[in-house]
């Protein structure tokens, strides 16, 4: 029907003020929960913004056996105003099914999130298959398919999503997935501020599930690393061995000594156990055993036991992998950089495109690259320097990631060693 001015007049005010919406229930749209370090977060998405005047009496979290947690804060984001993050302790609650009860709530607009109790149920963990899956399903895959690939890249499989996408045939490509990197494409592009968020549709609950699926989901596969591992002396007294997992194990299991034995292939009658297992809190991927051996293990194999991820999720069951110690260009360094690094640094290429900086060979990773021709000038590479150029630009965690661990791109260990070549075991070419 044709509103005149006259029946304007006669609507209710409610319809005026919300422009004509009636006040009708809309409830929250879906919840997961991550790690923090003032508890276990639980974010709830809404599909409206928030009064952040939150009263916390009207919000509980229980376990599925009726257990109740003890609910610390509760804030709504200042950007979408969508999230509500409520903050609950102990932490074990991480690991647990649990069931959210919110009431009291209301939107910005004046309208009850609902007139009864919600009550939402949070599974743990982020997996492909469960929770990201129905997201790319539902706001990627008509464009991003096996028919219409947009921008080359799909998203309608697991595997689709670790191809390069349009940088296919850039020498500088990186997967447009790197499994804890939330500055890779995938999420840089449907964070809030990135160009896909609006163009598919994505609520701010789910760029940032997408977000934390990458950095602490089941984002990569396998679970544990493959032949990239160090061993260091730090100390007089202990030999220590530092082992990577591309997702983060759980901290107990991680520290639990008996779930790691290591053989010296040269004494092989001689098995070793660890005195100390510790979970690293860069990225908490990197796990350093250490062992009461004055001596360096040159040629092992290391195997650990089975293994769950902070939600009590199964990683791996077991693993075993050979590794060789004391550093070298020729047995360690050269493979890496023939893997991640000489495509886009190698002779083939014209100097301009690989920064007059190659490393397809011993001698030329000493050379100037960009600053050869600078009046003061340094060499990339330079032995025990921890601050050269070459270990800057192949850095990763402690928040700064140099520009060729991003392109290579290079997992966390394999950046490592690239330092603890240059440094501990003073370049050594053979």
């Amino acid at each position: 029907m044709r509103i005149s001015r006259r029946n304007l007049l006669t609507l209710p005010a409610c319809l005026l003020i919300l422009g004509c919406e009636s006040p009708v229930e809309s409830p929250p749209l879906a919840t997961f929960r991550v790690m923090a370090p003032d508890g276990v977060h639980l974010i709830v998405g809404f599909p409206d913004a928030l009064n952040p005047l939150i009263d916390k009496t009207g919000l509980g979290v229980w376990s599925a056996d009726g257990t109740p947690f003890a609910v610390t804060a509760a804030d709504v984001d200042s950007l979408s105003a969508t999230l509500l993050t409520i903050t609950v302790s102990p932490a074990y609650s991480l690991r647990t099914p649990l069931l959210v009860r919110l009431s009291g709530l209301r939107y910005e607009r004046g309208i009850d999130v609902s007139e009864k109790p919600i009550e939402l149920g949070v599974a743990p963990g982020l997996r492909y298959d469960r929770d990201m899956a129905p997201v790319f399903a539902a706001r990627c895959n008509s464009c991003h398919n096996q028919t219409l690939a947009s921008g080359n890249y799909r998203t309608d499989s697991r595997a689709a999503l670790y191809a390069f996408g349009s940088d296919e045939a850039d020498l500088n490509r990186s997967p447009d997935l790197i499994a804890g990197n939330d500055r890779c494409q995938l999420a840089a592009k449907t964070a809030f501020t990135g160009r896909e968020y609006r163009r598919a549709g994505l609520t701010a609950f789910e760029s940032d599930l997408v977000r934390e699926w990458i950095l602490h989901g089941d984002a990569s596969d396998p679970p544990i690393s493959g032949p990239a591992d160090q061993v260091t002396t730090q100390t007089a007294d202990f030999t220590h061995v530092r082992v990577e997992f591309h997702t983060r194990p759980d901290s107990a299991d991680a520290s639990d000594t008996s779930r790691y034995h290591l053989v010296d292939l040269d004494s092989p009658e001689l098995p070793h156990a660890p005195a100390a297992a510790a979970l690293s809190s860069d990225l908490g991927r990197i796990v350093t055993l250490s062992f009461p051996e004055q001596k360096l293990f040159h040629h092992y194999r290391l195997s650990v036991d089975g293994m769950n991820d902070p939600y009590g999720n199964r990683l791996f069951d077991s693993a075993a992998s050979e590794y060789r110690a004391l550093l070298t260009y020729v047995d360690d360094l050269a493979p890496l950089f023939a893997q991640s690094c000489n495509r886009c640094h190698g002779s083939d290429l014209p100097d301009s495109v690989h920064g007059f900086y190659r490393t397809d060979s011993y001698a030329s990773l000493y050379a100037y690259g960009s600053d050869s021709t600078s009046a003061i000038r340094y060499r990339n590479l330079i032995p025990t320097d921890s601050i050269c150029r070459l270990i800057i630009k192949t850095r990763q965690g402690g928040g700064k990631t140099g520009l060729c661990a991003l392109r290579a791109p290079l997992s966390l260990l394999e950046s490592h060693r690239i330092a603890d070549w240059a440094v501990t075991y003073f370049a050594r070419e053979r």
